[in-house]
Order: structure tokens, then C-alpha cells, then sequence
């Protein structure tokens, strides 16, 4: 079972949040938006951005009637009213299925709801097999949402194959210390650091060498840190290690 932190959250949940923040501002911040927190999606102005940015189409035209001079009253309603306008164009215009996701859960800031709509959308425009450069194996290439961890797991694999007895089989322990995420980062970028003098016993300096080059020389921005694979009885996020490892798919 996880560990929980201060506060009685478990420490995969905070993980995923941070995550998931992290991922929906590489988006926002191509409309001057940012979010501190992933409920923030309760916002239907917001929410909207969002999707018109990762789907390069309108999905609502009179978003200024979400910020009604009214007064709270009127702007729970109309806010309500954008969300399911939002909701609407996922499911109907772009075939996302949202499983007992509803208006109301949004519009309250439901964690847990919003954090299973942003995966939805992260499985849509981040994962997609459509999102591939390399050609995937036609048993792999499904858009079937339960064949998604498969492609990416056998993406990995095909372009680390030459990493000698480097084993991934999983997006949990597999990269907890941190050789994965180097072997990845450095066959893209070999000429930053030799590979071959890594030890998998220097975890912390592993995840933050590879963070730091991807960083640094890639533009890929640090979902992730280090301190979130030193928490003692907490399984890395399976989640988050594959939303992070999807913005290395453009590269390969």
C-alpha cells in the first residue's frame, strides 16, 4: 500500500496531481494561462482553453459569458453551463470516453474525477499510437485504451534495446532507479554524459541527471523529481512515469 503524507493523502495521489498540474500548463501556457492545481479545471473558462489548445478546435465561442458581471450566483450557472459544453465536445466531437465523469463532479472540483478526465485527455493527444513517429506493430497499434501502456511499454523497449541488461518491463519499478530515464534521455542526447558509468545503486543522481538533461537540452520540462521515488513504501506512479515518458515520443 502507498504511504501516506502529512495530511492522510497517499503518495501516489499527491504525485499524480503535481503530474497532471505540470502537463495541462505545458498547454495552458500557450493562451497566458497557468493553473497551481489540477481542481482548478473546475474553472469552465479553463477547461476550455484547454481542450481548444490540445485539439486545435473551438469549443466554445462566447467564452466571456462564463465570467458574468452578475454576481456568484450567475457565474456558478453559466460556469456549470461551460462545462458541459466542455464535457459535451470531449465525448461527441472527439470520441473521449469519460466514465462517470459528470457536470456536477467537475464543476465541484472533484480530485478525483478531474484527475481521471486529464488522463483521458493525456491518453487522447499524448499517447495516442497516432502520436508515434516510429512505426508500431499492428497488434500494438489499437487506440484501444487498455492497449495504450502496451504501445508505449513496447516503444521504450525498441529504442533501448542496445542498453545491454537494461530491463523495462513495467512504468513502476523499472524506473525507480533512474537508469531507464538516463538510457532514454542519453539515446537521444548521447554526447551529455556516458552512459556506461552509471550505477543503478545512485538512484537520486540518476533521475536527476536524466531530468536535468532533458531539461537542459531537450526543453522537456521536469514533471517529475526525484522526491517523488524516495517515498518509502510508495510504488512510483504508473501514470505519471508514462505521461512524463510520452513528451520524449517527438524526439525518437
Amino acid at each position: 500500500l502507498a504511504m501516506a503524507e502529512e495530511g492522510g493523502t497517499p503518495g501516489w495521489i499527491t504525485t499524480q496531481k503535481k503530474v497532471f498540474t505540470n502537463w495541462v500548463n505545458l498547454y495552458l501556457v500557450q493562451r497566458d494561462q497557468l493553473i497551481e492545481d489540477i481542481q482548478q479545471l473546475s474553472d469552465a473558462s479553463l477547461l476550455c482553453s484547454l481542450l481548444e489548445v490540445l485539439s486545435g478546435k473551438v469549443v466554445m465561442r462566447e467564452k466571456s459569458r462564463l465570467l458574468s458581471p452578475s454576481g456568484p450566483k450567475y457565474n456558478n450557472i453559466f460556469n456549470t453551463s461551460g462545462i458541459s459544453v466542455a464535457l459535451q465536445f470531449m465525448t461527441q466531437t472527439e470520441n473521449i470516453k469519460l466514465i462517470g465523469c459528470g457536470v456536477e463532479d467537475i464543476a465541484a472540483g472533484n480530485l478525483k474525477m478531474i484527475m481521471g478526465m486529464v488522463w483521458m485527455l493525456i491518453l487522447k493527444y499524448q499517447i495516442h499510437p497516432s502520436c508515434f513517429m516510429t512505426p508500431l506493430s499492428p497488434s500494438l497499434s489499437s487506440t484501444g485504451r487498455q492497449n495504450v501502456k502496451d504501445t508505449l511499454l513496447s516503444w521504450v523497449r525498441h529504442h533501448l534495446k542496445s542498453y545491454g541488461d537494461l530491463r523495462v518491463d513495467n512504468f513502476t519499478s523499472s524506473w525507480q532507479n533512474g537508469l531507464a530515464f538516463c538510457a532514454l534521455v542519453h539515446k537521444i542526447v548521447p554526447e551529455q554524459f556516458v552512459y556506461s558509468t552509471l550505477d543503478a545503486n545512485q538512484a537520486d543522481y540518476n533521475l536527476r541527471l536524466a531530468f536535468g538533461v532533458a531539461q537542459q537540452y531537450l526543453g522537456i520540462p521536469p514533471l517529475l523529481d526525484a522526491q517523488d521515488f524516495k517515498k518509502q513504501g510508495c510504488i512510483p506512479d504508473e501514470q505519471s512515469i508514462m505521461t512524463y515518458i510520452s513528451l520524449f515520443i517527438r524526439y525518437l
